[in-house]
C-alpha cells in the first residue's frame, strides 16, 4: 500500500488553500507529517474512483500471438545442469565457489571485478529501475504501463542470460512491437501513436518525472 509523504503532497497541490479537495489513489496512506499538513490546511481527501480496466492486450509476436519465451517472471534458485565448473589451474571440478570469484558461465569461474561482471551489475540496475517504476505505476492503477515495464525488466534478464550462455540475445518485443516498430514509435510518436514528442514540464505525471530522473 503506497504512502504519501508531506513532500509528495505539497508537490501535488502546489499552492495549499484551506478546504482544498485533493484526489488520491484508492487505499493510500499518509505519513505523520502529511497528516499534520492535511489537518493544518483542512484539506479534503477524496479517493479516486477505481474504474475496472480491461486486461492488457497480449503481445502478438510471430505466429500464434504468444509472449516471447523470455517474457516471464524471474525465478530462483537457478537450476544448474551438466558438469560443475572447473578450476582454471588444476582442471578439477569446483563444488564450493571461492569467495573472491563468481561463476562466469557454465564452465568457468572468474574474479568479480572483470568487465563482464560489471556489465551484469549495470543490467541488474536497469532491471531494478524498471521494476521500481512498474511498482509505482501499479500504485497509480496504470496497469498497462506496469505490464510493459515488467516486459522490459524481463528483457534485461534475457540479455544477461544470453551473455552468460554465450548466445544471441532474443529479439525484443514490447506491446506487440518489435525492435523496428519500437524505433519508429520513439522517433515518430505523432505518426505511430498519435501523440507529440514529450518535453519535460512541471505538471507531468509523477511516473514521467521518476523515469526522467534516471
Amino acid at each position: 500500500m503506497p504512502v504519501i509523504t508531506e513532500v509528495e503532497l505539497r508537490d501535488r497541490i502546489r499552492r495549499p488553500r484551506r478546504g482544498l479537495k485533493v484526489t488520491v489513489p484508492p487505499g493510500v496512506r499518509f505519513s505523520p507529517s502529511a497528516r499534520d499538513f492535511i489537518a493544518q490546511w483542512g484539506l479534503e481527501i477524496v479517493e479516486e474512483r477505481q474504474e475496472p480496466q480491461p486486461p492488457a492486450p497480449e503481445p502478438t509476436p510471430g505466429a500464434g500471438g504468444q509472449r516471447p519465451a523470455w517474457d516471464k517472471p524471474a525465478s530462483f534458485p537457478v537450476q544448474f545442469s551438466g558438469e560443475r565448473p572447473r578450476c582454471p589451474v588444476c582442471g578439477q571440478p569446483v563444488h564450493d565457489k571461492p569467495e573472491h570469484m563468481t561463476q562466469l558461465d557454465a564452465t568457468h569461474f572468474a574474479p568479480k571485478n572483470i568487465p563482464r561482471l560489471r556489465f551484469r551489475g549495470k543490467m541488474d540496475s536497469v532491471q531494478g529501475l524498471m521494476q521500481l517504476i512498474a511498482a509505482r505505476a501499479r500504485s497509480w492503477r496504470l496497469t498497462d504501463l506496469a505490464g510493459h515495464l515488467d516486459t522490459l525488466a524481463a528483457y534485461c534478464r534475457e540479455i544477461v542470460s544470453a551473455e552468460y550462455n554465450d548466445r544471441e540475445v532474443a529479439p525484443i518485443e514490447v506491446a506487440g512491437l518489435d525492435e523496428a516498430a519500437l524505433r519508429e514509435a520513439t522517433h515518430h510518436p505523432q505518426k505511430v501513436l498519435g501523440i507529440p514528442h514529450l518535453t519535460p514540464g512541471p505538471d507531468d505525471h509523477e511516473i514521467l518525472q521518476r523515469y526522467r530522473k534516471y
